[in-house]
């Protein structure tokens, strides 16, 4: 499946919202939160291994776009 640049906005969008529901953290695309987006896809990873490509993409999603925003990156 071949994502769109939209699609990467959606799932940065996606990231950021779970971090916030699931563990109560602000996050929004600064160099030092692609930390938090490590820890998070670690223990994503312990628990689910099922899901992985679709957790693959929403946090690659997140990094990209702090890149982008951070760096004056493109997709």
């Amino acid at each position: 499946m071949e994502l769109k640049l939209e699609d990467f906005k959606r799932l940065n969008e996606n990231f950021i919202y779970i971090a916030k529901r699931k563990f109560d953290l602000s996050i929004d695309n600064k160099v030092e939160d692609i930390i938090i987006a490590d820890v998070l896809i670690s223990l994503f990873f312990r628990f689910n291994r099922t899901k992985s490509k679709v957790a693959i993409s929403i946090v690659g999603s997140y990094v990209g776009e702090s890149i982008i925003k951070n760096w004056n990156g493109v997709w």
